[in-house]
């Protein structure tokens, strides 16, 4: 056999790289990010439904705005994280990822159980993000509920 042919298999050698955990401030970052993009597109809806406001019965034109607007606002990082950018617009700009504890992409069903686990990191002073400053993969409360790391693009 040629040494050719075996200096081809030295890839199996190699382990995949260690993933970069991604830490407290630059989430932060990510997360403000998001939340101004989200400012912007909820005050272009409001504006929207207040004009339909004008055409549409007034229930109508409350459901918009009081199941609509919530419902949107809620799916938003489900929808996100859970597509092929495995991000939300903050953390892709950022280039981060989130991954689950197989290293792959997250099913909607887990992200959506980050986002409302995410209430319980808001509780209490918000200790469950200030976690993310001081455990060793960077995780938050949520990320610990569901099995989730916030890594390195």
């Amino acid at each position: 056999m040629s040494s050719e042919l075996l200096d081809d298999l030295d890839y199996l050698d190699k382990k995949a790289p260690k993933p970069v955990y991604v830490g407290f401030w630059k989430r932060f970052v990510a997360t403000g990010i998001d939340v101004v993009g989200l400012s912007v597109l909820l005050v272009c809806w409001t504006s929207v439904t207040e004009l339909l406001g004008f055409i549409l019965p007034s229930g109508a034109n409350y459901f918009l705005q009081d199941v609509v607007t919530p419902v949107l606002l809620l799916l938003y990082f489900p929808l996100c994280e859970s597509s092929r950018y495995q991000a939300s617009v903050g953390k892709y700009i950022l280039g981060m990822k989130i991954i689950d504890e197989n290293g792959e992409k997250m099913t909607f069903w887990r992200a959506l159980a980050r986002v409302l686990s995410k209430m319980l990191s808001y509780s209490f002073a918000s200790i469950g993000f200030i976690m993310i400053a001081f455990t060793d993969k960077k995780r938050g409360l949520h990320d610990m509920i569901a099995s989730t790391y916030v890594v390195e693009r």
